[in-house]
């Protein structure tokens, strides 16, 4: 049952990524919030859902996401990376090209993909991320079955961009993509040893600005 879900899913995805690249005449695809709610309802065409419905929930589940992060809390989605919300302190100088004046970094945060770097709350799994939105509407039960499909859809998504050729724009969140990194001679930060390091492709995840700030406000108040 498992693998006929899988090809559907599939499936679902490589009619839409076709469609995206001939409407916008390039070969990266990128996937939006509206992207998760036209999966959704192609997916449930015979439940009935609207789609002002279903883009409703699915900007419900993009603040519920960003609330985890604004928490503190690591999200790790699993076969793709933890994603860790950071602050970064101010009062190093740097200067100011524009004027040519040493000025002092103002404190910021970010929220990067990390195997090694911690944030100050705990993790919180994909799963449990979408359980804890499928519980707001525990007296709905038409949108309780909703908002998982949507939850599902939207890390689905974000699985899909470990390809190159596949993002994901968030818009009040991010940018979801990958990068390959080519094999490089390095240095074992331990050691110092020489160390080969083989070609691999990294997930990367770009802040935008108004969530950088509002994550900067929430994890200052948080320390």
């Amino acid at each position: 049952m498992k693998n006929s879900q899988d090809k559907t899913d599939r499936s679902l995805f490589e009619e839409l990524d076709a469609q995206i690249r001939e409407e916008t005449g390039k070969h990266v695809v990128t996937y939006k919030k509206e992207t998760v709610a036209q999966i959704v309802l192609n997916y449930l065409q015979e439940s009935g859902y609207s789609r002002i419905e279903v883009v409703e929930v699915v900007n419900d589940f993009v603040e519920h996401f960003k609330s985890a992060l604004l928490d503190g809390s690591t999200i790790v989605i699993s076969k793709h990376g933890r994603l860790v919300p950071r602050l970064k302190a101010g009062g190093r100088p740097v200067r100011d090209l524009s004027r040519n004046t040493q000025i002092k970094m103002k404190t910021t945060a970010t929220v990067t993909f990390s195997k090694t770097k911690k944030a100050t709350g705990g993790k919180v799994t994909i799963r449990g991320l979408a359980q804890s939105f499928m519980a707001q509407y525990d007296s709905d039960h038409r949108k309780q079955v909703l908002a998982g499909y949507i939850a599902s859809t939207f890390f689905a998504c974000i699985t899909r961009t470990k390809s190159e050729n596949h993002r994901m724009e968030v818009r009040g969140l991010g940018v979801f993509r990958s990068q390959k990194i080519k094999a490089r001679v390095g240095r074992n930060p331990k050691t110092g040893e020489q160390t080969n390091i083989l070609e691999a492709t990294y997930p990367r995840f770009r802040i935008s600005k108004p969530f950088r700030d509002e994550l900067a406000a929430a994890l200052s108040r948080q320390k």
